[in-house]
Formats: C-alpha cells, structure tokens, sequence
C-alpha cells in the first residue's frame, strides 16, 4: 500500500499514540486528487506539471466562465491521467496500492457554472477505483481554491 498521511481540515492527523495517521484505499485516492487540484502548476521542484493552473487570481472575476470550465476540465483530465500514470509506475516498481485506491479512471466530469453566481464554476468528478468504487468529488472552484480541506470547501459523496 502506499503511503500518505490523512489530512483533516488542512491539518496534519495524529493518532493517539501520537504517530501521524496514515490514510487508505479510496479516501487516499480521493485525497491525492485533491492535494494536486489545489497545488499551483510549478510549485512541486520534483514535479513541474503537477497541480492546476487556475489560481485565486482569476477565479470570480467577471469574465469568461466557458474559458475558466475549459481550462478547469483540461486540468482535471490531465490530474487523474497523471495521478493513474504514477500508481501504474508504482505497481510496475512492486509497490503494493489496494484495489480501492488504485485508479482505473474518470467516469464522469461536469464543471459548469453556479447557476445562482455566473463568475463562480461547480465542479462534479466521479472516479472508478480498481474494486469498482465509485469516488465522487464535489464543489464550488472558489470555496475550494480559499481552503480545499475546509468542510465546506470539497465534497465527496458515495
């Protein structure tokens, strides 16, 4: 299994024999996506192409939301293919992941904009696991750009 550490509300989780709390299966898979869809692209030394390239900057400002959906679905598409890329070279290498953390692919994208404010974008991602669990991801682009592990920021959903 690989490994990560769980993240609750942005912060660090300790167990309580005070060892960081390790995270698993689909809620690692749906944490990796989350971490890269609020990492900045070019900020990872290690990994230049990582992370989104929107940023708070443009994100509800009046413009346009087709251009934003665009550019958000094209990073959401390459995320996944990247994040499903990595776990295949980790399994090549012997690294063991569960079937339920193991990304087989996208099943379903919408991001469209909030039908109640035009300048914000909604965004729902649904993932297929390798043990055929469904990972649903959903929010509001700029809820989730100020504070992605806030409760109100991301949700998933079975």
């Amino acid at each position: 299994m690989s490994f990560d550490v769980l993240l609750k509300n942005g912060d660090l989780q300790i167990s309580s024999t005070g060892d960081f709390t390790p995270v698993h299966d689909s809620v690692k898979l749906m944490q990796d996506v989350l971490k890269a869809l609020h990492t900045p692209v070019g900020s990872d030394p290690f990994n230049s192409s990582y992370g989104v390239t929107l940023t708070k900057r443009v994100v509800g400002q009046a413009g346009d939301t087709a251009i934003l959906s665009t550019q958000l679905r094209s990073d959401i598409e390459r995320i996944i293919d990247s994040l499903r890329n990595n776990q295949q070279a980790q399994l090549q290498v012997g690294q063991t992941l569960t079937a339920s953390e193991v990304l087989v692919g996208l099943e379903s994208l919408e991001v469209a904009p909030d039908e109640n404010d035009p300048r914000q974008v909604n965004v729902v991602i649904v993932l297929q696991a390798q043990d055929f669990t469904r990972i649903g991801i959903k929010f509001n682009i700029e809820t989730f750009l100020n504070d992605p592990f806030n409760p109100d920021a991301p949700r998933s959903f079975p």
